[in-house]
């Protein structure tokens, strides 16, 4: 079989190293190169010309989003699967929408990954089964893009600071946006907010 060449953008190296060693004994992957952030994976794509880029959603400097924007418009033979903590629907349409081929959750088995690898690689999209209930679909509709991804935040254990410096936002706007979440969720604290994100299948922990 032909070694699928890829590179794997994402900004928690304990992350990174842990899906690079997983793939490290897949004989026909092979992972040419670990960024931190959109715009480094950018910058490698384009000197290195990879089958496949995995990529993380958020992440300083240049999300996911907007990588794999800028990759399906001017590196379109690389072909991209997003990597994420989001076990959401609405956020899986939109990435693929914009170009991503692949959409894998980070808590699922290895074999998953190297499938969605393989698919996307043939020309095929790939797509983790999302469970969705009638009562997350009506939280999901309720919650902005930007508020799913702090709540995914919230609950990796960054602080309002850590928060604002990824999406590279001000402190008070992320306190702002915690404020409008617990409103519309009626929720009062960080631990119950993380335990209803979890059940309602917005998040999934890694």
């Amino acid at each position: 079989m032909q070694t699928i060449r890829t590179i794997l953008a994402d900004d928690h190296e304990l992350v990174a190293e842990g899906i690079k060693s997983l793939l490290e004994a897949v004989p026909h992957i092979e992972v040419l190169a670990e960024t931190r952030n959109g715009k480094e994976l950018l910058q490698y794509a384009k000197a290195l010309s990879p089958d496949v880029a995995l990529v993380d959603l958020n992440m300083p400097v240049m999300d996911g989003f907007e990588a794999i924007k800028i990759l399906k418009s001017e590196q379109p033979s690389v072909k991209t699967i997003a990597i994420t903590m989001f076990a959401e629907k609405p956020v899986a349409d939109r990435v693929m929408e914009l170009g991503a081929m692949g959409y894998v959750l980070k808590n699922s088995p290895v074999e998953e990954l190297v499938e969605a690898i393989e698919k996307v690689n043939n020309g095929d999209t790939y797509c983790s089964v999302i469970k969705t209930s009638k009562r997350s679909s009506v939280i999901n509709e309720q919650l902005t893009k930007r508020e799913i991804q702090i709540i995914a935040l919230i609950a990796d254990g960054n602080t309002n600071r850590e928060i604002a410096e990824k999406l590279n936002i001000s402190h008070r706007t992320v306190d702002t946006h915690r404020t409008n979440i617990m409103r519309k969720l009626d929720i009062h604290n960080s631990a119950a907010l993380v335990r209803t994100a979890l059940k309602e299948g917005i998040i999934t922990r890694d």
